[in-house]
């Protein structure tokens, strides 16, 4: 019988070498749907507390910020997943230590994994100061100004920043989550609880940080760097993204077969497979959009397969410039 798979290495089988909601766009997705289930209780059950004893309140809307924190921790955790495949030398070996064992290795290579798959399956982001540590790395490794991350946490709203908002919300959610005090189950009086408008406000916060460190990384990173969102949050198609980098490589292997006087490889031949493979791909990108997948789990894999499909078109012209270049 053989042995169960380590937690990481079971986290990378499920996100990440499938088509995966591991990126920062299904943090703020879940995020946005929290926000909005909290507008809808709100009209339903405000009237009802308000009819109460003060204070009254219900217990689940404190979960509401357990639900924020995971929003922040998959937030930073698939951008560190994304800077570690665009840049592997931005892995440390802290990093490895923390996240690689012998047997993990051996369960990793035997899955067909990668470092960066072990590492964000590994990564902890359990209080404020790790949320801010790891998107300060993302960030820096991508040439951002360091002023950008301070200016969003100093950004203030009625006498509380968003630094505070961030480090009471993680205190609030660990004492929730891991202990069982008077704050939890004294008299209702001294009880601490989460009422519609904080929950409301706090979300709405969390949300505006995010999509602000979103801009910075938008505007700051190389067009390569995987799974990019515009100024609205909205992902930028991976597949636009790819097809222009095949452009930009096979005009370059062009250029070198076009000045190679030793004729390695005919520029004619060239030209004939890039327009060969160019309307095969074409075709290809089409009939993935046309077959009827999307529905079936409720989540459109497509572009996932699609771009796929465009990665090994720029693996192998990778290998071939290594020749020609």
């Amino acid at each position: 019988m053989s042995k169960p798979l380590s937690a990481q290495i079971d986290f990378a089988k499920r996100y990440l070498t499938k088509d995966s909601t591991f990126t920062a766009a299904s943090a703020i997705q879940r995020l946005e749907e929290l926000i909005e289930d909290i507008r809808d209780v709100t009209k339903v059950l405000q009237p009802v507390l308000n009819e109460r004893f003060v204070p009254s309140f219900f217990e689940f809307t404190s979960y509401y910020k357990v639900g924020f924190v995971t929003c922040l921790e998959w937030h930073a955790k698939s951008r560190l997943y994304d800077m570690f495949c665009f840049d592997p030398k931005t892995i440390r070996s802290d990093d490895l230590k923390q996240a690689t064992s012998n047997e993990k290795l051996i369960s990793m290579i035997a899955e067909g994994l990668t470092i960066p798959h072990l590492l964000a399956g590994s990564m902890s982001i359990s209080t404020k100061d790790s949320y801010i540590a790891a998107m300060d790395r993302v960030l820096s490794a991508i040439g951002a100004q360091k002023s950008h991350m301070s200016s969003i946490l100093k950004k203030d709203k009625n006498g509380t920043t968003v630094g505070q908002v961030l480090e009471e919300l993680y205190i609030y959610r660990n004492d929730l989550v891991h202990e069982i005090g008077l704050q939890t189950i004294g008299h209702q009086n001294i009880r601490d609880y989460t009422s519609f408008e904080e929950a409301l406000d706090v979300g709405e916060r969390v949300l505006g940080m995010i999509l602000a460190l979103e801009n910075v990384l938008t505007n700051a990173a190389p067009v390569e760097f995987p799974n990019k969102l515009d100024h609205s949050g909205i992902p930028i198609s991976e597949v636009d993204v790819l097809n222009k980098l095949i452009a930009s490589m096979e005009n370059k292997i062009e250029e070198s077969v076009s000045a190679d006087q030793d004729e390695i490889l005919p520029l004619e031949a060239w030209q004939d497979e890039v327009s060969m493979n160019r309307t095969m791909r074409d075709k290809e990108l089409q009939f993935i959009d046309s077959i009827n997948i999307a529905g079936s789990r409720y989540y459109d894999t497509r572009p996932y397969i699609q771009a796929m499909l465009l990665k090994q078109r720029i693996q192998y012209l990778t290998l071939l410039s290594e020749q020609l270049l």
